[in-house]
């Protein structure tokens, strides 16, 4: 099993200078045929020239456009490789990265792998062991431990994928553009379908910082997509009645409140999405289609997601 080491990138020149060469020392060290490749979504810094001119060995891909995560989607297609992991430009590698993640896809039922990461400015954890639950008409994540296990968090900051099942759920979907809840829409529609998240702490990566999403775009918008995509994931994930009428019932006991405070984004994302829910109603019936588990076995098991030493005591 060989690896695409995707880099995604924009304007991070300066980012790529940090990390690309611990990128490119944890391929080699990992064995012969696994490919770094930087996938730009139309950088005016340089980023391409400076990579080619430093790194010839690595790919360099050009986006047709700045389309955040879809980008990924048309280069997953040609990617000769089985795995793909997938790479923020402010995130560096352990040398030791790869084995560990590489290790997991023996099995098939292994959509993801997540790293354990460090938060380098305060040099905390960054990501765990996590577990998604439905509550107060949402849903939320509970992180867990930083233990191996089973998680609800397929990782696109620093994860690795099987490429052929990203590609069978259809990558990463354009109805979230232009961000946020990418991770729990991949980690859904996976389970669904049989598969499983896996966390492993035994591989390690560092994130430096510097790439915010902030530096590309307003608060504002940002406010807008984060309440557009909890829509849309909401229509497209939640099956069964109750949880939409509870999901309905806690948005009315909060319009007051929105209101009040003149939440405007909050109106503007919440009309994005009724304009889109034709789309969102389409990949809903498309999962139901594809699901082996029934919503209700889906989210009990994504909030009580063993961990492999819980696996192990109960299988004694």
């Amino acid at each position: 099993m060989t690896c695409a080491l995707i880099v995604l990138n924009y304007n991070g020149c300066h980012l790529l200078e940090r990390c690309l060469p611990s990128v490119v020392r944890a391929a080699a060290a990992a064995g012969p045929g696994h490919e770094v490749v930087v996938l730009d979504n139309g950088s005016t810094d340089g980023s391409l020239d400076w990579v080619r001119h430093h790194w010839p060995q690595v790919t360099c891909v050009r986006a047709a456009a700045n389309r955040f995560l879809v980008s990924y989607n048309e280069y997953l297609v040609c990617c000769p490789h089985r795995l793909v992991m997938l790479l923020n430009n402010d995130v560096a590698l352990a040398p030791d990265c790869l084995p560990p993640l590489l290790r997991h896809f023996a099995d098939p039922t292994v959509f993801a792998v997540a790293p354990l990461v460090w938060n380098e400015p305060g040099h905390t954890v960054e990501t765990g062991r996590t577990r998604l639950r439905f509550a107060q008409g949402r849903f939320r994540y509970y992180r867990v431990d930083i233990v191996p296990g089973l998680t609800a968090t397929a990782s696109t900051s620093a994860g690795m994928f099987d490429r052929e099942k990203l590609l069978a759920v259809g990558g990463f979907d354009e109805l979230l553009l232009p961000m946020y809840g990418e991770e729990m829409d991949l980690t859904l529609s996976a389970y669904r379908r049989g598969w499983v998240v896996r966390y492993e702490p035994a591989a390690v990566a560092h994130h430096l910082g510097g790439a915010s999403i902030n530096t590309v775009t307003t608060r504002n918008r940002r406010r807008v997509s984060l309440v557009k995509n909890r829509h849309l994931s909401m229509i497209k994930h939640v099956h069964s009645r109750w949880r939409l009428l509870v999901y309905a019932g806690w948005l009315l006991a909060l319009l007051p409140v929105r209101l009040l405070t003149g939440d405007r984004a909050f109106f503007v994302g919440s009309w994005m999405a009724w304009q889109q829910r034709r789309p969102a109603l389409r990949q809903r019936r498309a999962e139901q289609r594809a699901a082996v588990l029934a919503d209700a076995d889906l989210f009990r098991m994504l909030a009580a997601l063993p961990s492999d030493r819980e696996t192990h005591e109960q299988s004694q």
